[in-house]
């Protein structure tokens, strides 16, 4: 991929790219990112009327992709647990929760949902378009049948409108692109079979590539659960074409390290969680706290709860490098997503170079470093475990010793 072509700003198979999620209010750090390297962001696009400053384009040296995320997934939750600024989508509005697997669909209401977020996104200035993608079980059922039929569609209409040319005299002329969004929760992926037969029918899709959400993928997740979504993402990848792993937590690295584009939230969303509580209170006021927020710490792999004892003791242990904020204590304010711009753009950029093997090493050593830190500040980190057991499902070593077996 030629680092200096403006136009050339998404993903690619031999080119994987980290893709920072900005959430709200988070455009001033577009210009601090373009700069740290980074070629696409991702948002909400549930955002985008509200603060539509998430779709600048900053006019550098490089062009900045963008996609903007229908969450169709928020469809699932009742109406008065949802975001008001989703709520406000024409397909945010339904009264009811909407369970892919039990309610029926009219096939006007079904139209609008293929077409109409692609619309929007495009509206907005979206170079890279996502599909629906509902919380849905494994291939062949209801719900999962749902959301591939509403990505054949969304394809096709993004090919008949010719939505992968750039309108005249835009401002970023980059050719736009489809790919096919995927949710499901790990806990349905521990079956070889299941996984194969989820895969091949995404990859029968005319996709440009596909963006996975994966429920309960993280860094706090059981091992197995963590092997077999990583077979996924292995599986996947065998198709040639783009994959991205959206909101793994602090796994994202290891994707990274292995070749696979990856998104993070800076400060926020760094997690795929469904369903999301937009109600959310605490227990002793009954009041809503708001939007959590968390401080990576570079050193730790991990972030902590702003505010928190753990903050506090991971960063008087193990001062921070950015030079943003003093570096013994926990960044606070407007600091915090700048903080983890620098340091989630600079892991990102080690994570990449090199050849897999060396990648893997560098990971794997910066967690056993982690946990000997982690241990005098007397908080937690991410095990060199919790990687090892990553890549041996991005080898699908189990399913290698399974067809050794027979």
């Amino acid at each position: 991929m030629d680092q200096h072509d403006r136009t050339n700003c998404h993903p690619r198979d031999e080119a994987p790219l980290f893709v920072p999620r900005l959430g709200y209010e988070q455009q001033r750090m577009l210009p601090a990112l373009e700069r740290a390297g980074v070629r696409m962001t991702v948002s909400p696009l549930y955002y985008m009327a509200a603060n539509p400053e998430l779709a600048l384009f900053t006019g550098g040296e490089h062009q900045l992709g963008l996609a903007l995320d229908p969450c169709a997934h928020h469809r699932q939750l009742p109406f008065e647990r949802r975001s008001a600024s989703f709520r406000s989508l024409p397909y945010g509005s339904a009264p009811q929760a909407f369970d892919p697997d039990r309610d029926a669909i009219s096939a006007d209401e079904f139209t609008r949902l293929a077409t109409l977020p692609l619309e929007l996104q495009r509206n907005r200035g979206a170079t890279l378009m996502l599909t629906c993608a509902h919380l849905a079980g494994p291939a062949g059922s209801r719900g999962r049948e749902l959301d591939l039929r509403l990505a054949r569609a969304a394809i096709a209409h993004f090919r008949a409108q010719r939505m992968d040319e750039p309108p005249a005299f835009a401002v970023n002329p980059a050719r736009r692109e489809i790919y096919a969004a995927l949710a499901i929760r790990a806990r349905d992926l521990h079956s070889p079979a299941a996984r194969q037969a989820l895969v091949d029918t995404y990859l029968a899709l005319a996709a440009d590539g596909f963006w996975l959400k994966i429920e309960g993928f993280d860094e706090r997740a059981p091992r197995l659960d963590i092997r077999c979504a990583a077979a996924l993402f292995d599986a996947f990848r065998e198709g040639g074409r783009p994959v991205l792993g959206d909101q793994a937590g602090q796994l994202h690295l290891g994707l990274l390290a292995d070749g696979i584009s990856a998104t993070v939230g800076l400060a926020e969303g760094e997690h795929f969680r469904f369903p999301t509580d937009w109600n959310t209170q605490t227990v002793e006021t009954g009041q809503r706290r708001g939007r959590l927020r968390s401080a990576y710490h570079p050193k730790l792999l991990r972030s902590f709860r702003i505010g928190g004892t753990n903050a506090m003791r991971a960063f008087s242990e193990s001062p921070c490098p950015c030079r943003l904020h003093p570096g013994r204590e926990a960044p606070e304010g407007t600091v915090v997503e700048a903080h983890a711009a620098v340091l989630r753009c600079a892991q990102a950029r080690e994570a990449l170079v090199g050849d897999r093997a060396d990648r893997r090493e560098w990971l794997l050593a910066a967690a056993a470093m982690a946990t000997h830190i982690a241990h005098d500040a007397g908080v937690a980190a991410v095990p060199p475990l919790i990687f090892e057991e990553l890549f041996a499902g991005l080898d699908r070593a189990d399913e290698v010793q399974q067809s050794r077996a027979v």
